[in-house]
């Protein structure tokens, strides 16, 4: 007989909660990295930041839908909740930055690209594990 493995504690969280720690965490890295005399341009750590920003929350994506591969579009709907929300403040506001908003658009097809492809990864291994 042999040893069980002890599980994670981590191992039970749901794709959700997940979602919203990723959410959590990417409000408090712009929040920190918010420029109060933004005068039109953006200083290197800023750029920087929505480069990590960008990285995050696809690997996030897609390391949740590898995990539940059933949670595609909620988890690319609560981990962009603030790409969403840029992407419509420019959308209704006439003094948005055109430049910030390109910066939310690509973050969000990136990390809808990677929760398709961790999806099928996963869907791919539960497969084989049956």
């Amino acid at each position: 007989m042999g040893k069980k493995a002890k599980k994670s504690c981590l191992a039970g969280i749901p794709a959700w909660a997940w979602s919203l720690l990723t959410l959590f965490v990417l409000i408090i890295l712009l929040v920190i990295l918010e420029d109060p005399k933004n005068d039109g341009y953006y200083s290197t750590i800023q750029i920087i930041g929505y480069a990590f920003c960008a990285i995050f929350i696809t690997a996030a994506c897609f390391f949740i839908c590898r995990k539940y591969p059933k949670s595609v579009w909620s988890t690319s709907a609560i981990c962009n909740a603030v790409s969403i929300l840029g992407i419509i403040m420019y959308i209704f506001t006439p003094w948005a930055p055109l430049s910030e908003t390109i910066i939310w658009v690509g973050i969000y097809v990136l990390s809808v690209i990677a929760a398709i492809v961790g999806a099928r990864i996963g869907q791919r291994r539960i497969n084989q594990e049956k």
